[in-house]
């Protein structure tokens, strides 16, 4: 396609059993102005053979070794010709109206730079996987909704911290304004970050319920031990140096040491305490990089503090009880 309205940016890592069903939900959109930009993370499976057989209109970018999930989508980005880029997970599917629903509402609103779909569990698709991301003043990232039933509690448009990577839509013009993704996280919480980014510049994000897509969660990471939680918990740590005003930190202190002593207990129960101290350590040895990104981030910033305490969530998003007892 010549001149492509979106972009659909999808990494993956020997994923080729996820692969098929995912293109096909993309075959079958009634929105049909769009791209598709595969990049392989250095799959050791049949993706590159299956792809290049089954799929040659697709633009596939093949590395050759993983480099980590926000290195993948920076440079799916990079490639993309559409106006709009929409981000999605390789262990997905969507219903054909997802891309329509989420063109016509950037097309209608130029207010909006970026919206989250509404994520449902593949295997249980009255569950809520993710109804727009979160962030905490414990300093701990949540996807809203994750676990409930979906009875219609968030089916209503509305202005939210940010979007999942796993399915979110951009202005290709945001990535100009923010940045790509921070490669230093290497995976998770990149998302976060970047949202925490758009929304300091005064860059707004949306929910969009009416786009619904199917996840499995966790369809890759899972297949490494400890893998999700180490960089769960270092890079929450990376999200607050970098993003984080003084005022706020102090402000908010007793709750961002409570959100610590959370995960030393997680690293207790789950039996971890060696990915706990990984964790820190490592942040401790990056933190010279992440003070100077901290210093470019605040200087850009064009929101007042009370912006930033309003769209920071106030919940403790976990049970103690099912930390402790579960």
């Amino acid at each position: 396609m010549n001149n492509p309205k979106i972009s659909i940016v999808i990494p993956t890592w020997n994923g080729q059993h996820f692969l098929e069903n995912c293109l096909l939900s993309l075959s079958r959109q009634t929105f049909k102005n769009f791209e598709i930009i595969i990049i392989d993370n250095g799959s050791e499976d049949n993706t590159i053979k299956f792809l290049k057989e089954n799929y040659p209109e697709i633009k596939l970018v093949a590395l050759e070794k993983n480099l980590g999930f926000c290195s993948a989508i920076n440079k799916g980005i990079k490639e993309a010709r559409g106006a709009y880029i929409f981000l999605l997970n390789n262990d997905t599917e969507m219903e054909k109206d997802c891309l329509s629903v989420l063109n016509d509402v950037l097309d209608q609103n130029k207010e909006v730079y970026f919206c989250a779909a509404k994520m449902l569990f593949y295997d249980n698709r009255e569950i809520i996987n993710d109804a727009g991301d979160i962030f905490s003043i414990y300093g701990i990232a949540h996807q809203r909704g994750k676990g409930e039933v979906d009875s219609g509690q968030y089916n209503k448009n509305e202005f939210i911290f940010g979007a999942c990577a796993g399915a979110a839509i951009y202005r290709k013009e945001l990535f100009l304004k923010v940045g790509l993704f921070d490669e230093d996280f290497f995976a998770y919480l990149e998302d976060i970050d970047f949202s925490f980014r758009a929304q300091l510049q005064g860059y707004k994000c949306l929910y969009v319920p009416q786009a619904i897509v199917y996840h499995i969660d966790g369809g890759t990471s899972k297949k490494i031990n400890n893998f999700s939680r180490f960089y769960t918990l270092r890079n929450s740590l990376f999200v607050i140096t970098k993003n984080f005003p003084l005022s706020l930190i102090l402000c908010y202190l007793p709750f961002l040491l409570l959100g610590q002593i959370r995960n030393l207990f997680v690293g207790i129960k789950h039996r971890s305490l060696k990915t706990i101290f990984n964790v820190y350590k490592d942040y401790f040895l990056k933190l010279p990089i992440f003070l100077k990104k901290r210093k470019n981030n605040l200087k850009n910033r064009k929101v007042p503090i009370l912006y930033l305490k309003k769209i920071l969530s106030k919940e403790y998003p976990f049970s103690i009880k099912n930390l402790f007892w579960k």
